[in-house]
């Protein structure tokens, strides 16, 4: 991503927090970054797409800092578990009119882009958060560990709209803290009740809204690398080869018998990287998402 593209973003969220997503007009969002409105197009086709920029980037944004907290750095599994909760707090109180917008204003159920972004930005919280958890305490968790999951989104989500409300600011760390005790207090009750899981695998589909297009994820990363592909096309002036020849890759490896799981992700991730159009974004993470959900389709792929 180049600094005009960064800035376009943060000037985005700047407006959207403070005058709303409605009450924003791409005009001023250029305006204030000196650009012209068509330059800014070329980033970002419509304000819809800006908005979806914005999003995927900060949450980005987030997974890298989580990233560099280092078990290594903490006495305990709790004091990493507490950084790492504490890291995902104050990234919402810094950005708590952001947040609140979405809630109020944005239109995800009726508009198909909005509600995938929305359904693929909370199945990757679910999932940094399982994952952080069964670091934390260990494969003992597993049978359990989405209960764990949607328990301490739920203590999270009150807490965070309370400080998002509140006038009084209360250290998040110490919120952080508490929420972990409670967690240790949860983990212990649940080890000794192994026969109480109530999510599975299987239920989070309803929980993360209606997947339908999971059913057919075949015909659907299909679509996704064609998209991928004609965006590519339409939106670098000059395509470099060995980029386009990853794109002709990886269209290529989904059509085998028995595609290489590896090697299309990390084609993938390749394309997201180089490519300096966010408007990729959408369609690439999309697929990752949908290769993430045929992983236990082992028949299905080449390991």
């Amino acid at each position: 991503m180049d600094l005009k593209e960064k800035k376009i973003i943060e000037t985005a969220l700047s407006f959207f927090s403070e005058k709303g997503y409605y009450a924003t007009s791409v005009q001023e969002i250029a305006e204030e970054c000196n650009i012209s409105k068509g330059s800014l197009y070329k980033y970002f086709p419509s304000k819809e797409d800006l908005f979806i920029g914005v999003c995927t980037f900060f949450q980005n944004e987030l997974f890298e800092k989580a990233t560099f907290v280092h078990m290594e750095d903490s006495s305990s599994s709790t004091e990493w578990l507490t950084k790492q909760l504490t890291l995902q707090m104050e990234d919402f109180i810094a950005k708590r009119e952001f947040f609140i917008l979405q809630l109020k204003e944005i239109p995800f159920k009726d508009n198909y882009k909005l509600n995938s972004l929305r359904q693929q930005m909370k199945s990757r919280i679910m999932k940094w958060q399982r994952d952080i958890l069964l670091k934390a305490y260990g494969n003992a968790v597993k049978p359990f560990v989405w209960d764990l999951v949607v328990m301490l989104q739920g203590m999270m989500k009150e807490y965070l709209m309370l400080l998002a409300v509140s006038q009084q600011e209360k250290p998040v760390e110490e919120i952080a803290t508490f929420l972990v005790q409670r967690l240790d207090a949860l983990v212990l009750d649940l080890k000794s009740r192994p026969n109480q899981v109530l999510i599975t695998n299987r239920e989070l589909i309803p929980i993360f809204g209606d997947h339908s297009d999971i059913k057919q994820s075949e015909e659907t990363i299909s679509s996704l690398i064609q998209s991928i592909k004609e965006s590519i096309m339409i939106s670098e002036s000059k395509v470099e080869d060995p980029f386009l020849s990853s794109v002709l890759l990886l269209e290529e490896e989904w059509k085998n018998s028995k595609p290489r799981k590896f090697l299309m992700e990390a084609l993938l991730s390749y394309i997201e990287e180089s490519s300096s159009d966010s408007s990729l974004t959408f369609y690439v993470q999309k697929a990752k998402w949908l290769l993430e959900e045929k992983k236990g389709e082992e028949n299905s792929w080449n390991i």
